[in-house]
């Protein structure tokens, strides 16, 4: 099951696909062309690492890697202000405990996601059950 929905319109893009690190990979793809037709006033490192971030939390975290669950991601730009939307299908995590808690060690292979896009200056919010990430800038 490989349903990848693309659907771009002037300064939005919006992608709906199966729970997949492969997919994440595809969306990163047709976001960097996306960017490649606006002149953003933003950092593209930076915002592909944040978008990718996002992607990789929603479908390892959100959706477990069920590749039957989908993760919808949105972006929109107006005015030097950018807002992104990332959901999944999961059934959500105690987002206050996760951004007050303490720095995770260096050994660790996760939970590092959102205390690096909060150092690049995007402001965070989630639903009140944790799956969806509103992010801005």
């Amino acid at each position: 099951m490989n349903d990848f929905i693309a659907h771009t319109q002037g300064d939005t893009i919006k992608l709906i696909f199966p729970s997949t690190l492969t997919n994440v990979d595809t969306a990163i793809k047709k976001v960097k062309d996306f960017l490649d037709l606006h002149a953003l006033p933003y950092d593209s490192f930076e915002l592909i690492y944040i978008i990718r971030e996002a992607l990789n939390n929603a479908v390892i975290h959100g959706n477990n890697r069920k590749s039957e669950l989908k993760v919808e991601f949105y972006l929109a730009f107006r005015d030097n202000h950018i807002d992104m939307q990332v959901t999944d299908e999961g059934s959500g995590f105690n987002w206050r405990d996760q951004l007050t808690k303490n720095r995770a060690p260096n050994e660790a292979t996760s939970g590092r996601g959102l205390r690096s896009i909060a150092k690049y200056g995007y402001t965070i919010r989630f639903n009140e059950n944790g799956n969806i990430l509103y992010l801005s800038k």
